[in-house]
């Protein structure tokens, strides 16, 4: 018992950030292999959409993010009808393949503003044309802006202080 009690509260404090990165990273590692989207797939190793987003999860953790990743580009990438694709991705995601690369997009944005990238930084890391571009898809997805994120991020960590 006289250990614990030695224990320095800012000890306590750092344990507790080290662990929540290690858990983001384990997080991170488990969405880029095992998206969500993957669950529904019962998929063949032929399965079109499986390779479709392991593509994608692939541009999108690139340095430009996916900058680059259009319908015509899919569909000469991987032989199959940009339409055809389209419906058979949102019938074993259950999301268009828009809302999937955003999802993703903005997954990863949030790790870079955790870790001390300004908002435009992000922006372009994450593969958005433009900041207001970026803004509006991350409202829409985390139902905050990136500074309000950035925000609630520091009240929690202020709270576990």
């Amino acid at each position: 018992m006289d250990i614990l009690a030695e224990i320095k509260p800012e000890t306590v404090l750092r344990t507790k950030i080290s662990l929540a990165s290690i858990l983001i990273n384990i997080n991170n590692i488990y969405e880029a292999e095992y998206s969500p989207a993957c669950f529904n797939l019962n998929a063949t190793p032929n399965d079109k959409v499986l390779t479709v987003i392991r593509y994608l999860n692939q541009c999108i953790n690139e340095n430009d993010g996916g900058k680059n990743i259009t319908l015509d580009s899919l569909e000469k990438q991987f032989f199959v009808n940009r339409y055809y694709l389209c419906h058979q991705f949102k019938k074993k995601c259950g999301m268009t393949i828009w809302e999937y690369i955003n999802n993703k997009k903005i997954s990863k944005s949030c790790d870079l503003l955790r870790n001390h990238h300004s908002a435009m930084e992000v922006s372009n890391m994450c593969g958005f044309n433009n900041y207001t571009h970026f803004y509006r898809i991350f409202k829409q997805i985390t139902n905050m802006s990136p500074k309000d994120y950035l925000s609630q991020i520091e009240k929690d960590k202020k709270q576990y202080m």
